[in-house]
């Protein structure tokens, strides 16, 4: 049903069983999906962490100290930067000519536990002191960053993880943001 589209009905004809036993199969069979995949991005995750603890290290330090040249270092060239919602970048080359065109302010870098995730938390200096700007997460694969996923853009998620971190959510920000109403 799920690859070529058939209907429970020829699925039940196929294999012999009522249509009730093929909606439960599927239900099985998706649940184990899901919580295998869960289990194995976890398990990946926290595989990633801590084979690259001196990598994201040395990231961090870079980022602390805006070191654009030392975290393009690090970048595959074939990176995927994920900037949800926003837009999605394929290569170094694409991220030179866009998104890293553009610098912001001064942040405060650190790296935090959120819901379970290792991620870089960005924090800018605002009129009303310092607030929640980003939160990055990077895949490494041979020591070099093949993946990064920027949240810059989702601001329910910003402001959850505001509040899981007991700081306040910058609101107005470049490009033309402006999440105050």
């Amino acid at each position: 049903m799920e690859v070529y589209g058939f209907t429970a009905s020829d699925v039940a004809g196929m294999v012999r069983m009522t249509e009730g036993s093929v909606y439960a199969a599927l239900h099985r069979a998706r649940t184990n999906i899901r919580n295998n995949r869960s289990k194995l991005s976890d398990q990946i995750q926290s595989e990633n962490i801590e084979s690259n603890a001196s990598l994201l290290d040395t990231l961090l330090l870079a980022m602390r100290n805006g070191d654009v040249d030392s975290i393009l270092g690090m970048f595959e060239e074939s990176i995927h930067n994920d900037a949800k919602p926003g837009f999605q970048e394929y290569s170094k080359r694409e991220m030179l000519n866009g998104s890293f065109k553009h610098r912001g302010p001064v942040l405060h870098v650190s790296l935090e536990l959120l819901w379970g995730r290792k991620v870089f938390v960005a924090l800018a200096e605002t009129e009303l002191g310092l607030a929640l700007h980003d939160i990055r997460e990077f895949v490494f694969e041979n020591n070099r960053i093949v993946y990064h996923r920027g949240y810059y853009f989702c601001k329910e998620f910003l402001l959850e993880a505001g509040r899981t971190f007991g700081v306040q959510v910058q609101l107005q920000k470049a490009p033309n943001l402006d999440w105050r109403e």
